[in-house]
């Protein structure tokens, strides 16, 4: 075997190597950032959510949140474009334990519970001036929602 060859096979090996580590959420996440859209925050630093560009969701939802500056009256509308169907047994676990897909805290992360949903959708009207901070979590699906905003 020549050391040409040698050296092929070790590179081959190597990277053969090097990719039967990395973990499976890290190659999902190749290539989710798209040039027309916004990724998400942490709950510690939230991302600004867009009402233009498409507000990206990963399968991991401690890093789907989302700030919203919403004024008393105005009524904010959230539509989910998932990878996966929702099924109706995820959707009735969601209505059952109390969980909800998108969970809602004003700016101190005090929860929201009285907006909820266990669908693609949500509409909010909000009662008051002030940010709104917007966790999505749709368990094992990844995709992006448009966000529209109609004020009073």
């Amino acid at each position: 075997m020549g050391i040409r060859t040698f050296m092929k096979l070790f590179s081959v090996v190597m990277i053969a190597l090097l990719m039967t580590g990395c973990d499976e959420d890290i190659l999902d996440n190749i290539g989710d950032r798209e040039p027309n859209s916004v990724s998400g925050g942490t709950a510690n630093a939230p991302a600004k959510m867009s009402l233009e560009l498409r507000n990206m969701i990963v399968k991991n939802s401690f890093y789907n949140y989302y700030k919203y500056a919403g004024k008393e009256g105005e009524t904010l509308k959230l539509e989910s474009i998932l990878d996966f169907a929702i099924l109706s047994t995820q959707r009735t676990a969601c209505l059952e334990d109390g969980e909800t897909f998108i969970a809602v805290y004003d700016s101190k992360m005090n929860s929201l519970d009285w907006i909820r949903t266990c669908t693609k959708n949500l509409s909010v009207t909000f009662p008051v001036d002030g940010t709104y901070i917007f966790q999505i979590k749709y368990p094992g699906n990844k995709g992006y929602f448009n966000a529209d905003s109609h004020k009073p």
